[in-house]
């Protein structure tokens, strides 16, 4: 014989799995009522992004780096569709983000002669807006230094693992 919950529990199991709107709007009181700190590893891309959340939260954000400076250049990263523009419009991103994008018209593939092969337009390759992952980080530290305690790696004695100078 196989025991199986009563209705009751299961409605206590199905209510714990899946919090109201009220007990999601009650916990994030209950965070904002502490002064909650946060340590970030990472000050790239995802770092930043993740400490712009948590100060909107209330927590007080810190974001360990092991490199000496902000990283330049890297790949494009592309943001498309609704779901991508309006979390950077929510993170009050998406006109600085809009300015800082690429302007590649596309790419062309040529021959050892130099000669035209194939081209492929932009809109093929490329998101509603491309930035350059240098780009894209430098906007998301701009965004966070003011409410964000940052510690790098000194360019005289980098981390391990880091060159001097990035």
């Amino acid at each position: 014989m196989v025991a199986t919950p009563s209705s009751a529990a299961r409605r206590r199991i199905d209510s714990a799995a899946s919090p109201s709107a009220s007990a999601i709007l009650m916990a994030a009181r209950a965070i904002r009522s502490r002064s909650l700190s946060s340590l970030i590893s990472g000050g790239g891309v995802a770092g930043p992004a993740l400490a712009h959340w948590l100060r909107r939260t209330g927590c007080r954000v810190t974001v360990v780096e092991r490199a000496p400076a902000l990283r330049e250049g890297g790949q494009a990263v592309d943001f498309r569709g609704r779901a991508h523009l309006g979390v950077l419009e929510r993170m009050g991103l998406l006109e600085e983000i809009r300015r800082r994008r690429t302007r590649i018209d596309g790419i062309t593939f040529v021959d050892a002669a130099g000669k035209p092969r194939a081209h492929m337009p932009a809109a093929f390759m490329s998101g509603e807006i491309e930035i350059f992952r240098g780009d894209l980080s430098r906007v998301l530290y701009e965004a966070t230094r003011d409410d964000v305690e940052t510690a790098r790696a000194s360019p005289s004695r980098p981390a391990p693992g880091c060159a001097a100078g990035g």
